[in-house]
């Protein structure tokens, strides 16, 4: 039997889990009214206040107050959700509000879309989806079913992954991005995701790598990996030897578009050319062309006139700066002509000002842009605001392509990653 003073002390524990519980549940409460700000969402007009009509009993005026004002907003994952809300308002006066309701919620929103409640006389839910990127990205998050053709950008603000294809001519990146903005970090995650996928599903490493680098420091792994060619356009000799190798790649384009021709064969891309037309000989080996630090080599320059009285170092000017010019050349003649040829070009630099490169900019199909000035956003995507997320870090980019401009993660790359 349980005594009755045992029975006191049961009771009064029982209370007070009880009074626990209920400071738990006002403290979570509060804690979510504080996080999401209602007054501010209120000011906003978010709320679904119920009305009623009245006679001022002084003026005999039929007036209207509020009798009921509530809203309804809970987290779903990395998304927010409004249950209760104004149902005057629509998406697009969300859209309107964004500004605001990223300020209140500290949370930058991507998307917003409408979701059916669970009850279908409930108002239908409003989802506000928050960016949702890890603290870092590595090479094992990559999607292991990729096809040849494809290559892995990372993942973006949504944790959706973004895959592009060349099949579908998504043939040339342009990496843009302030000094230690993870240019080459990207760079090294694209080439070694486009190469082992290729590698993966055919057994062989169907291309051939070129490293165009004025650093000559950045891209070992890569080297050692794939057997590339890298050259530094800063000295002549190595000059020389990068435009003799893209003087023989594009006279085997050429040769090989001929034979097409006269073959009467009509193709989207060559990489379809083996299972579409096996008795055709093989297409050239295409190339990975990596172009990093374009200012160092593809940038315009002054003229250098040779006369009797030259001295050897301005003659070697004239012919550094003849080959620069021949080297711009050939890359722009392989990004607007080739495409469709299997070359994949990475094209990577600190800055993307017309009068500062010799690179056509218009062949360059999709872009990764780091955190960069008002300037440049404009000149890239349109407005001010866009490259000058402070965001915009730790490799994390605006990829702007496909008709579409959005933020994205790249993976960090290791050294035991390739």
């Amino acid at each position: 039997m349980i005594s009755l003073a045992n029975m006191k002390i049961v009771a009064v524990l029982v209370a007070s889990l009880f009074g626990v519980g209920l400071l738990v549940f006002y403290y979570q409460k509060i804690k979510n009214h504080f996080r999401y700000r209602m007054k501010d969402l209120k000011a906003l007009g978010l709320y679904y206040e119920k009305k009623k009509l009245f006679i001022d009993p002084s003026t005999k005026v039929i007036r209207e107050k509020v009798i009921a004002s509530r809203i309804k907003i809970y987290r779903d994952k990395n998304n927010i959700v409004l249950a209760k809300y104004n149902p005057k308002l629509a998406v697009l006066d969300f859209e309107r509000l964004k500004e605001h309701l990223e300020h209140i919620w500290d949370k930058k929103i991507e998307h917003i879309s409408v979701r059916n409640p669970r009850f279908p006389w409930r108002q239908r839910e409003i989802v506000f989806h928050t960016e949702s990127f890890k603290q870092t990205l590595a090479m094992t998050d990559c999607p292991r079913n990729l096809e040849v053709g494809q290559y892995w950008l990372g993942k973006n603000a949504l944790g959706d992954d973004l895959i592009l294809d060349l099949r579908k001519g998504d043939f040339s990146l342009g990496i843009f991005a302030l000094a230690g903005g993870g240019k080459g970090n990207s760079i090294m995650a694209v080439a070694s995701s486009f190469l082992d996928t290729w590698i993966k599903n055919t057994g062989e490493q169907h291309y051939r790598v070129l490293i165009l680098d004025a650093k000559g420091t950045d891209f070992h792994s890569l080297i050692k990996k794939y057997n590339a060619k890298s050259f530094n356009p800063i000295f002549l000799d190595e000059l020389k030897e990068a435009v003799a190798v893209l003087e023989d790649y594009k006279k085997e384009i050429d040769e090989y578009r001929k034979y097409l021709a006269d073959n009467g064969i009509t193709i989207s891309h060559w990489l379809k050319i083996k299972d579409k037309y096996p008795d055709l000989k093989p297409t050239p080996k295409p190339f990975l062309i990596i172009a990093d630090e374009l200012s160092q080599y593809m940038t315009p320059r002054p003229s250098v006139r040779i006369t009797k009285e030259s001295d050897d170092e301005t003659i070697r000017l004239k012919e550094h700066y003849s080959l620069e010019e021949k080297l711009s050349s050939l890359l722009n003649s392989i990004l607007q002509l080739f495409r469709s040829s299997g070359v994949f070009i990475i094209l990577s630099n600190q800055t993307l000002k017309v009068e500062e490169l010799t690179l056509q900019r218009t062949n360059i199909i999709n872009f990764l842009l780091g955190r960069n000035s008002a300037q440049m956003s404009r000149l890239l995507v349109g407005d001010e605001k866009t490259l000058t997320d402070t965001t915009l870090k730790a490799g994390r980019f605006i990829f702007s392509g496909n008709g579409e401009v959005i933020k994205v993660q790249v993976p960090f790359i290791l050294k035991d990653d390739i």
